[in-house]
């Protein structure tokens, strides 16, 4: 293998876009991950191309999701052609049920101009009999939509496979560090070096980092999903209520979740949250009461002090540059956090939004 102009330690989806964007742009790219794949939030994410409550959102993830939508279409569209694997990005829409902050939330859907309806119990039950008349009514949001995550990361890899992206993999992999300036990574012993590294490793992004000041910490936060099998078509829309959701694929699956827990990297699945997350399914689809759910499963998100993720230049290391602390937007924001890093990396630009996940937004002048 000859010397790539690119490492990036991480292959979910913040490396993968990343490595999608790099190689569009003529670097030769390297992509290294762990031999046995983790609870990376990545695979076991829900797919909504929205924040589950965006106007909570700072005004940066605004724009950066709006990028992304934007991209996320051609994107997916690519990829089935080009890998015959369909992600299934599906506009289906998302409804967010009562209680509502109504001034807070018209606000920034005037701002921001969304497309969107409100809706009274009526309306809602005509638009989603599975819901129901019990809830009392709440926001239609038609242009939101969702993609197939795991299937999403399947046709990133293939499809970098086919055009020369070598992936290698290990249980231990580290920096190279020499006097400031990261030279490559090893991995189980084998030392690959490039003039360019970027870690983009989710929750474990502090653990290849521990060697590299300043600190850019990141802390994991489990989540926990339950899945039901149900018949196509019982729910339309997604479905939402105070940051806990339903996600309805095409084939008939639903998925519930998801749960908040702080707990290290503890990323076992617990009967307590199954229960939990039974309950609250039941409690916005009534008609999934009675159903038992096919799977349950967890993934680590990466969480940052301020919920911004950072994507830049390393503010202590040379040739380092970082890719992650995207938290539950982490499907969302994969392509333009791509597009925004590539720019800093090839380009030497910052778009506007760059300051606002700059790695050394907290160090003080």
């Amino acid at each position: 293998m000859t010397t790539p102009d690119c490492l990036i330690a991480g292959d979910g989806a913040a490396g993968l876009f990343l490595a999608r964007e790099l190689l569009g742009r003529g670097l030769q790219v390297v992509v290294c991950g762990k031999a046995v794949a983790g609870p990376a939030a990545s695979w076991a994410a829900g797919g909504i191309l929205s924040p589950l409550e965006p106007w909570l959102e700072p005004e940066p993830i605004t724009q950066l999701a709006r990028r992304s939508q934007q991209l996320f279409p051609g994107l997916v569209a690519a990829l089935k052609r080009d890998t015959g694997i369909d992600a299934e990005y599906d506009s289906c829409g998302m409804l967010v049920l009562e209680p509502l902050d109504h001034d807070r939330v018209d606000a920034w859907l005037e701002y921001q101009a969304v497309t969107h309806e409100w809706l009274d119990s009526e309306r809602l039950t005509a638009l989603e009999p599975a819901v129901g008349p019990s809830h009392a009514g709440g926001l239609l949001l038609p242009d939101v939509a969702q993609v197939r995550n795991p299937r999403l990361l399947k046709a990133l890899r293939r499809d970098l496979q086919a055009r020369g992206v070598h992936f290698c993999t290990g249980d231990n992999i580290r920096l190279v560090l020499t006097d400031g300036r990261c030279s490559g990574v090893d991995v189980d012993g084998e030392r690959l070096v490039a003039g360019r590294v970027v870690v983009a490793a989710g929750a474990w992004s502090s653990e290849l980092l521990s060697d590299c000041k300043p600190d850019l910490a990141v802390t994991p936060v489990r989540g926990q999903m339950l899945a039901f099998q149900a018949e196509p078509g019982l729910l339309q829309r997604m479905v939402l209520q105070t940051r806990e959701y339903l996600i309805p694929r095409r084939d008939g699956l639903i998925l519930a979740g998801s749960t908040l827990e702080q707990v290290g990297f503890d990323s076992e699945t617990t009967t307590a949250a199954a229960n939990g997350l039974r309950t609250m399914a039941a409690r916005l689809a009534p008609q999934l009461a009675d159903r038992v759910p096919m799977h349950h499963w967890s993934g680590l998100r990466p969480a940052t002090a301020d919920g911004l993720p950072y994507i830049g230049r390393h503010p202590g290391v040379d040739g380092l540059y970082v890719n992650y602390g995207h938290f539950r937007n982490g499907i969302l924001l994969a392509p333009a956090s791509a597009e925004l890093l590539a720019d800093i990396m090839v380009d030497g630009t910052d778009c506007p939004p760059a300051a606002a996940f700059a790695p050394d937004r907290h160090i003080a002048e």
